[in-house]
């Protein structure tokens, strides 16, 4: 499988020319949470939230996009289906724990005797596109059940997070995780300019012992740190 290497800006803008073929949906977060929302390309950072592609999965499943909550199933007495007059989707930042519930639906809805002909008509139009976890949350246990942090089947474009070369960094953008578990902080500085240096200040800090701090930066950037804590 081929790998390409493209900015974040240069990534929205494939974002918006897949507008004219597709209603394009992405990960947006506010305060704690993650949820999708129709891309629109003259808004990079929306005012209620910002663009994550990496971190985890969002509050809503993948399902809302492919089991609709009412649907017609009818015009007269044709045999096609009705036509909706509406795009496919293109769903961005889908995680791998959420791929995995598509080896059920597909089974119960597209490869069984009875089939769902809209459930087909969405998995055969709708495009894909995946993103690696770049940190986990109280609620993750992808890997107790066997299941890596990355997509490796059932979607069309898969995009791993990783440096862009920017050089500011917005600090409130910023992940910092102990032993895996994403954890609350303050900062004394809004933005971090290069060859500069902020101080974070983590809330509720309870490990003991030997301790891993990873710290994840809004564009990708990330390191981690071994230290032991009496």
């Amino acid at each position: 499988m081929a790998a390409y290497l493209i900015s974040r800006d240069n990534f929205l803008n494939l974002l918006g020319t897949l507008q004219k073929d597709y209603s394009v949906y992405i990960p947006l977060k506010k305060d704690e949470n993650r949820f999708f929302t129709r891309f629109k390309s003259d808004e990079k950072d929306k005012e209620d939230g910002h663009i994550v592609f990496g971190e985890v999965r969002t509050v809503e499943p993948l399902k809302v996009f492919y089991m609709r909550s009412r649907e017609r199933v009818a015009e007269g007495f044709k045999d096609e289906l009705p036509s909706t007059g509406a795009k496919p989707s293109c769903i961005v930042g889908v995680k791998a724990c959420d791929l995995k519930g598509f080896q059920v639906q597909d089974r119960v809805f597209r490869d069984d005797e009875y089939k769902d002909p809209f459930y087909i008509r969405e998995r055969e139009e709708n495009l894909i596109i995946s993103a690696d976890c770049t940190c986990a949350i109280d609620t993750c246990y992808c890997l107790a059940l066997h299941v890596n942090p990355y997509p490796q089947s059932n979607y069309d474009i898969n995009i791993t997070v990783e440096n862009t070369g920017s050089v500011t960094l917005k600090t409130t953008y910023f992940n910092i995780l102990i032993n895996g578990i994403d954890k609350p902080f303050s900062c004394s500085k809004k933005y971090l300019y290069p060859e500069n240096e902020v101080y974070f200040n983590v809330s509720n800090l309870q490990a003991t012992g030997d301790t891993r701090l990873k710290i994840i930066t809004n564009n990708g950037i990330s390191n981690y740190y071994d230290f032991t804590l009496p």
